[in-house]
């Protein structure tokens, strides 16, 4: 026990910064032009609800979303209850082919199971039925379920593949921090960072 010990806490010791610089890397950053999904408590105009837009601007104690609405929606910080940074679209190849595997083998099972069992062979001697193919109804269930599945597989994965969805990062409200950044031309700007 002792000398499992001595590898593995030197181990997570010489690791534990790079974990953090990690982490630090993967922060999300908010700050115009950033694609961020926000659940407001009330909009300068009086709407409630979630939006997802770019943000063209922001303040000290506010942001601008342009979104699909022709006005932009202006939010207050205070009356944020959720924010979400977007951090790509993924396309989901895996989770059809998954999907195309469980759809497909069952598939495949149940008609190879309906087919039912072949007739027993009615020709007398030792070798007379030599040759012929018979097979159970389970036997189909299972060649069924293999060779269906393997066409739910390949299905499956190219649907997956052209099926795009957004990823977001939540952002703890509590950690949000508003600060001046130094732009070109002696201009500052705002920015919102997350605290750790």
């Amino acid at each position: 026990m002792r000398n499992w010990l001595a590898v593995v806490l030197p181990a997570g010791l010489a690791f534990a910064p790079f974990t953090s610089v990690l982490a630090q890397e993967e922060s999300p950053t908010i700050e115009p032009g950033a694609r961020v999904r926000i659940h407001a408590g009330q909009t300068a105009d009086g709407r409630y609800g979630t939006f997802v837009g770019t943000i063209t601007r922001l303040d000290s104690d506010s942001l601008a979303l342009r979104t699909s609405e022709p006005s932009p929606v202006v939010v207050s910080l205070t009356s944020l209850a959720g924010l979400e940074v977007s951090r790509g679209r993924k396309s989901h190849p895996w989770e059809g082919a998954t999907i195309g595997l469980v759809l497909g083998a069952a598939t495949g099972a149940i008609i190879g199971f309906a087919l039912g069992d072949d007739p027993p062979c009615q020709k007398s001697g030792w070798f007379a039925c030599w040759g012929e193919w018979r097979f159970t109804a389970e036997e189909y269930a299972t060649m069924g379920a293999v060779v269906f599945g393997a066409i739910g597989i390949l299905v499956g994965r190219k649907v997956g593949a052209n099926i795009e969805t957004e990823r977001w990062q939540q952002v703890p409200l509590d950690r949000l921090r508003v600060s001046f950044v130094p732009q070109r031309g002696g201009r500052f700007a705002f920015a919102v960072s997350v605290a750790f």
